[in-house]
């Protein structure tokens, strides 16, 4: 594999690479982008690689990211339920509201935090 390597081969490795962030220009261009360099050269065993690469490490994110979504879910449905009685509350009494009232309230600061920590993890991974 060494032997039939070119720079030509090794930059188009890296652009196949680099591709994937085009998606914070285009919708699923992370996808789409790797795939078509790839596809029009995959040839060559370097190239073959490197895409093969880059197309499984863009999926593995795809797949982490729905399933944080999953995780949070069942919290965001009962958040709204939540949400729901406090409108409710501040309709009734608008001018009588305190901090105590909010149930829950470092639970849902907590939960945010946690959600927030996990999709910035996956951000440092992706880049890394």
């Amino acid at each position: 594999m060494e032997a039939t390597t070119t720079n030509t081969h090794k930059n188009l490795g890296a652009f196949i690479h680099l591709s994937t962030f085009l998606k914070y220009f285009f919708p699923f261009a992370n996808f789409f982008a790797p795939l078509l360099l790839w596809t029009f050269n995959k040839e060559n065993e370097f190239v073959d690689h490197h895409g093969k690469q880059a197309i499984n490490f863009q999926l593995s994110l795809f797949v982490y990211t729905l399933l944080i979504g999953l995780l949070c879910l069942p919290f965001f449905l009962l958040f709204v339920t939540d949400f729901v009685s406090l409108i409710d509350a501040v309709e009734h009494t608008a001018r009588d509201i305190h901090f105590s009232d909010i149930r829950n309230l470092s639970g849902y600061i907590l939960l945010f935090f946690l959600i927030v920590l996990l999709l910035f993890g996956l951000f440092v991974l992706e880049l890394y």
